[in-house]
């Protein structure tokens, strides 16, 4: 383990010094002064640098499109209010998972570009795979690394961009995300990804180099940056919070989904009164009612965070962990009133709904309905394996649509018929 992690360190560094060769040939063909200008010593990403690998041009794009960038050496997320947009370039750091979870509930918008740092925790929480295994095509035989990655699909990051530069990318899979911007037409070669993970927007990217000062004179890179900066800070004169490299934390998210203590300190003294209360209401004779149906979920979700803590539980994602868990007597409340869209409970159950069918069929995401189905045979009749393709295909159509259609609405007599048949064949794969 001691040589293969020296291996990959190596590779890294190799990388890392072919990329800034490459870089260096590039700007080598520019103005002799702009060359003269990279001469000292620089680090990667600092947004006062104007140097070839500096961010100083990104700062003065965020200027131009009316965003206010605040940058720092500190993530402090009490900083950050509702509505504000996070970018993290090529991170050395770690960043607290209980804390973004409640900034992407409120439906913040997160940005995370890295090739080689160390984002693999937050890569594999949004069940993102990494991989160096490239191909594509090179913008000139002179500049090995520098592959052109072309826009795919019809999302905002693209607009009026036809291609990107980048340099020694990594490329980027999801299950079930298509990429906007990849090096070839294949999916498993995206370098820009962008999704939906609850109420918030999130955007990975395989080369933080794309924004720095030397590929910023690409217009392609430049368009796209403000493109980033305008879906970052989607209101007028919005604010993005930029940390890079090595960085602090600090403070706690006070939006309007806080979340103060992670699911497993807030439940770990009261478990037994959780679970207590929470069959108190599973016995409750009028649990047809629309209130009592959301304060089972509800209730649920309790348990399913403090027994599996946070992390992704769907098949496809990009699923963050199920979300604060303050405020839920409101939620009832609100969800529970005549005429109330359930489409956001209904997200939820779903969530909950495919954790608890991986678990009794012993599968790990990412999967298929086939490949679920099919583990389904032994334990489930021929009617209920139908029951169970048709509830995933439903909520599978529910949660695309939610994507692409923000007036979705989901009815009561829906949510109850969804429900139903949920337990059913729960309560089926338990007797098996």
């Amino acid at each position: 383990m001691v040589l293969s992690a020296a291996r990959s360190q190596l590779v890294s560094s190799a990388r890392r010094i072919a990329a800034s060769l490459c870089l260096s040939l590039a700007i080598s063909l520019g103005s002799p002064a702009t060359a003269a200008a990279q001469t000292a010593p620089t680090i990667d990403y600092d947004p006062q640098s104007p140097a070839w690998n500096g961010l100083v041009e990104f700062v003065r794009l965020s200027q131009t499109a009316q965003v206010e960038l605040r940058t720092g050496s500190t993530l402090d997320w009490s900083s950050i209010r509702r509505g504000d947009g996070l970018l993290v370039l090529y991170p050395l750091s770690s960043v607290d998972l209980d804390e973004l979870s409640a900034f992407l509930e409120d439906g913040g918008r997160l940005a995370l570009f890295d090739d080689f740092g160390s984002s693999e925790p937050l890569l594999r929480w949004f069940q993102v795979q990494r991989s160096e295994a490239i191909q594509g095509t090179l913008r000139s035989p002179r500049l090995p690394g520098m592959y052109n990655a072309f826009r795919l699909g019809d999302h905002v990051l693209g607009d009026q961009v036809d291609s990107l530069v980048t340099n020694e990318p990594v490329v980027l899979r999801h299950a079930r995300l298509s990429p906007a911007f990849s090096l070839t037409q294949e999916p498993s070669q995206g370098v820009i990804l962008a999704g939906q993970v609850g109420r918030g927007r999130l955007v990975v990217g395989g080369d933080p180099s794309i924004l720095i000062n030397s590929m910023l004179r690409f217009s392609g890179n430049r368009q796209f940056a403000i493109n980033l900066l305008s879906y970052l800070a989607p209101q007028p004169r919005g604010r993005i919070h930029l940390v890079t490299r090595r960085f602090a934390s600090r403070g706690t998210y006070e939006g309007a989904h806080s979340r103060r203590r992670s699911p497993l300190k807030l439940f770990s003294k009261n478990l037994d009164e959780t679970l207590s209360r929470a069959g108190v209401i599973f016995n409750d004779p009028a649990l047809l009612r629309l209130t009592s149906l959301f304060a089972v979920l509800l209730a649920t979700l309790l348990m399913a965070a403090k027994i599996w803590g946070p992390k992704p539980s769907d098949r496809f994602g990009p699923t963050a962990p199920g979300g604060p868990l303050a405020g839920v007597a409101p939620k009832v409340l609100l969800f529970g009133r005549d005429g109330a869209n359930l489409l956001y409970p209904t997200l939820i159950l779903r969530r909950l709904f495919e954790r608890a069918l991986l678990r009794s069929l012993d599968l790990s995401p990412p999967t298929d309905i086939a490949r679920v189905v099919q583990r389904a045979e032994k334990k489930l009749t021929v009617d209920e394996l139908s029951a169970l393709r048709a509830v995933l295909v439903e909520l599978d159509t529910i949660a695309s649509d939610a994507e692409d259609k923000p007036s979705l609405k989901v009815s009561g007599r829906r949510f109850i018929s969804l429900w139903r048949r949920i337990s059913a064949i729960l309560d089926a794969l338990s007797k098996s």
